[in-house]
């Protein structure tokens, strides 16, 4: 009898949120997780071609994420802070 193959479940669930600018912009570690999961799809892949194809969405995804991370612009969830010059106003008055 031949060996079960589980593949994994895929957990590219997007989930639209808006807020006052728009869409809400995923995380650097939402997008490594992604990766992970293309990985392990690709250890699954039926072909090499398959393969190849979820390990180069691995990588884009390992790209996005470190663009996320070294974007100026907090993530959504990040504790709101009050803009510099606000502070600097307070600071001078």
């Amino acid at each position: 009898m031949a060996p079960l193959i589980v593949e994994p479940e895929p957990k590219f669930n997007v989930v639209e949120s808006k807020s006052s600018m728009g869409r809400v912009m995923a995380s650097a570690k939402e997008f490594r997780d992604y990766a992970d999961e293309c990985k392990k799809w690709a250890k699954c892949a039926k072909t090499n071609r398959e393969r190849d194809i979820f390990l180069q969405l691995a990588k884009s995804w390992m790209d996005a994420a470190l663009l996320a991370r070294d974007r100026k612009v907090p993530h959504p969830s990040a504790p709101m802070t009050k803009p510099l010059s606000d502070q600097d106003d307070r600071a001078s008055a």
